[in-house]
Formats: structure tokens, sequence, C-alpha cells
């Protein structure tokens, strides 16, 4: 299971930061679960077929994109998108058009 290999570098990115090594354990901490989820992310794109033959298990996916979609359509959610896109428009321009 991917969690059981990466789950390790928690608490060694804890022992880094305890030794002020605050960089290196936020780089080893976030890069870990940016892999970690990747990995989950296929994991489950490969199995969703199969998983999604189990009654209980389509009925709570069915809730959880439900629940998404309904956040969604919040205004706020629009908000902070296009919030977002400007925001990223402007660190575009301020730094790669120098």
């Amino acid at each position: 299971m991917p969690w059981l290999i990466l789950e390790p570098i928690k608490p060694i990115g804890f022992f880094l930061f305890s030794h002020k090594h605050h960089l290196a354990a936020t780089l080893l901490i976030v890069g870990g679960e940016v892999v970690k989820l990747t990995l989950f992310e296929q994991l489950f794109d490969m199995t969703k077929p199969k998983l999604m033959s189990f009654h209980w298990f389509a009925w709570c996916y069915s809730r959880w994109q439900a629940a998404i979609e309904y956040l969604r359509s919040l205004p706020l959610w629009r908000r902070m998108r296009d919030w977002y896109g400007t925001v990223r428009a402007w660190a575009r321009r301020r730094w790669y058009f120098q």
C-alpha cells in the first residue's frame, strides 16, 4: 500500500523540523503528501469501476459528488475562484514578464 511506504516520511520531517532544518522538513512533508495523493488518485481511478459495483460505495460516492457540486455552486466558491485567477494573473505579470 502506498501510504505504508510514504507514512514514515512524516516522522522524519518532524525530526528534521525539531533539529532546526525547517525548509528541508517542510519540503519533505509536503513532497511526501503530494506523492501520496498522486498515487491514491491513480489507484482510485484504476479501481473505480469495481468500487462502483458495491452499492454502499456508489451511494456514498454519489453523496460526495453532490456535496462537491453544492460547494462549487456557492457564491463564495465563485468569488474565491475569481480571486485566485486575479492573483495568478498578477503573479504571472509580476514575475514572468520583468
